[in-house]
């Protein structure tokens, strides 16, 4: 039970951080030269901007067109799942080229650009499982050896119990043998 209870903190968790970095994604896009809608990485160290890190972020036309990727992505992840229609978010399971496993989510969304014509964009994010997978590896650990050492110590505590609960019984040979002799 705790350990479904931590899956699903960790999971939640990872939700919330592909969440945020939708958002981030959204709130930092401008149009280029050619109109299209990409985001803008403020941080050039940030997580994004650094390949096969990991974190990976795109954009693609309602087409399925990629038109922009971010540069952590480059050479690690060539979809990210297919486009949204605006409004709808998905939280789906990718792998990269190494053929591991990521989280991914997708949002679409309308852009009304200068011109007044709209643009259907759907933005993803996907991270790599490896982190959280590890977390859940070192919680199953902890888990385990904690609960070994509460076995061991309520085995200890059960020997000592009955060893003072029986120990009238152990008297009682000596007791009848001096009855009998006594007697």
């Amino acid at each position: 039970v705790l350990d479904a209870r931590f899956r699903t903190i960790a999971d939640h968790a990872l939700q919330d951080l592909l969440d945020a970095q939708i958002v981030a994604l959204i709130a930092s896009a401008e149009p280029d030269q050619a109109g299209n809608l990409i985001p803008r990485l403020q941080d050039a160290e940030s997580q994004l901007a650094t390949p096969g890190s990991g974190l990976y972020a795109g954009v693609q036309q309602a087409d399925g067109e990629v038109i922009w990727r971010s540069p952590s992505a480059t050479g690690s992840l060539e979809s990210f799942g297919p486009p949204q229609a605006p409004g709808v978010r998905s939280f789906h399971a990718l792998q990269d080229a190494r053929g591991q496993s990521l989280a991914a989510v997708s949002h679409g969304v309308e852009w009304e650009g200068e011109a007044g014509g709209a643009q259907r964009l759907t933005f993803s994010v996907a991270a790599s499982l490896e982190g959280r997978d590890a977390q859940i590896r070192d919680f199953r650990r902890g888990l385990l050896g904690g609960f070994a050492l509460l076995t061991a110590g309520l085995l200890v505590a059960l020997a000592m119990l009955l060893r003072w609960a029986l120990q009238p019984l152990r008297r009682l040979p000596r007791q009848t043998r001096q009855a009998e002799a006594g007697g």
